[in-house]
């Protein structure tokens, strides 16, 4: 019934122990020696006590004690976690701080690395460039020398030869006297095809020659799709027979095969007219309605030219010298002065441009008679060599400075893209296979200008369905001549195969051609 009993037993009542100082306190100044209190049940919300574990009504000391123990190990062992993820951030971040710094130094080692390593490879650089300037700097003096020399040698030579070297012309004319005209003029008829081959141990002469395998099913399809035309093949020993020699130029002998072909179908136009075709050619069909076409016209040239359908060309070459038709006594008179005076007494002309001698001496000529034609010099997509453009090599005629355009002679020209040459020039198309659809086209520049612009095909199936039957089928405008007649061959690979290898590729575009020019092959076998 004390008023500190009662106070003692409602905190316990509430819940709450006080272990030691309940067992030795006292209260209102009474003393209680030992007085132990004893747990009592917590009361809920409806007033009512919930059961105490018995060993907890035995021992209310250790009770406490248990729970201020787990409380503490609680504590630690909260301490621990917090102390080792902490430790794990801080070991991550540094890591990760010292990688980064690896890094760093790693790159900053490497690019000091490369830039020693380049300095070194520009003082090499240097060093040779100044050695191989010094070297030309002697070859130079030593040219000069040798040139000098030779000069004053000429001269002395020319002061000995000159009481006897009265006929200069005869001399360049191999012989010949005044007034001398080549044995088959007059006697061949102006529709002709003329083809010219040379090779200095292979076929030197018309007996002795081998033509390379390739070209020997090439000039059959020629002689066999002649139709109406003649068929000339012409070698090095029978040029006296057809051409003058003052019409050629001067070191024609010393000139390679391509400019040798281009100078003498320069003169033999001009003089028989006809055509002027590659050897490398597989002709699928008679050339007559070219011809044919050209007289309707009244036309006394017709070629192909680059940029006619208004596309750009990114090579700085205008008429293509591998396909020319002419009538006799026209355009090539011009084209064979020219020829001479542009070589003079040089041995080389032009040796970093195409066609010197073949596009170079034509398409200025063409200009004189239509100031309309696309120039080579305004197409923006030839990106080197725009010097070797024919523009280039002729005045201006289109400025009116020497009056309007020629009118006595028509021309007729068209773009080759449109017709023989194919948009996969150098990519051996000669010998993809016209039956493979699975196959991707090699990987070319398709800008503008270049061969595969515009090409819409993207298999070797595809492509020859598009760009050869299609074409070779295809009915063009009544009077006009077919689109597809001839195909020039321009891959390399080709040209290194035996004539066996050749036919045994029998899906190969080359075979085909082969069989839509009716080449007999059952002949060659029977040869065999």
């Amino acid at each position: 019934g004390l008023p500190g009993k009662e106070k003692i037993d409602r905190t316990l009542g509430g819940g709450t122990v006080f272990p030691q100082q309940m067992r030795a306190g006292s209260t209102n100044g009474l003393a209680s020696p030992s007085v132990v209190l004893k747990p009592q049940a917590p009361v809920d919300d409806a007033g009512n006590r919930s059961e105490v574990e018995p060993w907890l009504m035995r021992d209310p000391v250790s009770y406490s004690q248990m729970r201020t123990g787990v409380g503490l190990k609680t504590a630690i062992m909260l301490l621990a976690v917090q102390t080792s993820i902490l430790f794990g951030f801080s070991w991550t971040w540094f890591m990760k701080q010292r990688r980064t710094e690896n890094q760093h130094v790693h790159i900053q080692t490497r690019a000091l690395q490369s830039s020693q390593q380049t300095q070194l490879q520009l003082r090499d650089r240097v060093s040779n460039l100044s050695l191989q300037l010094a070297e030309g700097r002697k070859v130079l003096r030593a040219k000069r020398d040798i040139q000098k020399h030779n000069f004053h040698l000429k001269t002395h030579r020319r002061h000995i030869l000159a009481p006897y070297n009265r006929v200069p012309f005869r001399t360049i004319s191999r012989n010949k006297p005044p007034h001398w005209l080549p044995g088959k003029y007059g006697q061949i008829h102006e529709k002709t095809i003329w083809s010219y081959y040379y090779h200095p141990t292979e076929c030197p002469t018309a007996v002795n020659c081998k033509l390379p395998d390739y070209m020997q099913l090439t000039t059959e399809t020629i002689s066999l799709n002649r139709g109406s035309f003649n068929f000339i093949l012409l070698h090095h020993d029978h040029i006296d027979w057809f051409v003058h020699r003052t019409e050629l130029p001067v070191h024609f002998e010393m000139l390679p095969l391509e400019l040798q072909s281009e100078a003498l179908m320069n003169a033999l136009l001009a003089r028989y007219g006809g055509v002027a075709l590659d050897p490398s050619t597989v002709l699928l069909m008679p050339l007559d309605a070219y011809w044919h076409e050209m007289i309707v016209k009244r036309v006394t040239f017709r070629g192909y030219a680059f940029r006619m359908n208004g596309e750009p060309w990114h090579r700085p070459e205008s008429t293509v010298p591998w396909f020319l038709m002419a009538r006799r006594e026209g355009i090539f008179s011009s084209a064979v002065r020219a020829q001479v005076i542009s070589m003079g007494d040089r041995k080389k002309i032009y040796s970093e441009c195409n066609s010197a001698l073949g596009d170079l001496i034509i398409s200025p000529i063409l200009d004189m008679y239509d100031y309309n034609l696309p120039r080579c010099r305004d197409d923006p997509t030839i990106m080197a060599n725009l010097s070797c453009c024919p523009d280039y090599n002729h005045p201006s005629w289109w400025n009116d400075n020497v009056g309007s355009s020629l009118n006595n002679t028509k021309l007729l020209l068209r773009d080759p893209r449109d017709g023989p040459l194919l948009p996969f020039v150098g990519l051996d198309v000669e010998l993809w296979n016209t039956t493979d659809s699975d196959s991707k086209l090699p990987h070319q520049s398709a800008g503008p200008g270049s061969p595969l612009h515009r090409q819409n095909c993207t298999s070797p199936s595809a492509c020859w369905q598009t760009y050869v039957v299609d074409r070779f089928m295809r009915i063009g405008t009544p009077g006009e001549a077919p689109l597809l007649s001839f195909i020039r061959i321009t891959g390399r690979q080709i040209k290194a195969m035996s004539k066996s290898d050749i036919l045994a590729a029998k899906e190969s575009y080359f075979y085909q051609w082969l069989k839509m020019a009716g080449y007999k092959f059952s002949k060659l076998k029977g040869k065999r």
